[in-house]
């Protein structure tokens, strides 16, 4: 596990899973919430496996559409616990 910032974590995700869509028929976005810039909030999360929960998602959704659009979103809910 690594504490690190989300909108990092969320721009390395985006920048291994872009080029998987070579189809034209592909189209990638990657959008993040403007909440996600703001204080730079970080979390603490195993790299690796959430590499391959993405890969996975993005791969299945390759294999089962002929057209389609990939979509990676980045929102950030501030929760307080007491």
């Amino acid at each position: 596990m690594k504490h690190i910032r989300a909108d990092g974590l969320f721009i390395h995700l985006c920048k291994l899973f872009e080029h998987d869509s070579v189809n034209p028929n592909v189209c990638f976005s990657a959008k993040m919430d403007d909440s996600a810039h703001c204080g730079h909030p970080y979390v603490e999360v195993d790299v690796r496996r959430m590499e391959q929960v993405v890969k996975n998602l993005i791969s299945n959704a390759l294999k089962h559409t002929k057209t389609c659009e990939i979509s990676l979103r980045l929102f950030l809910i501030a929760i307080t616990i007491k």
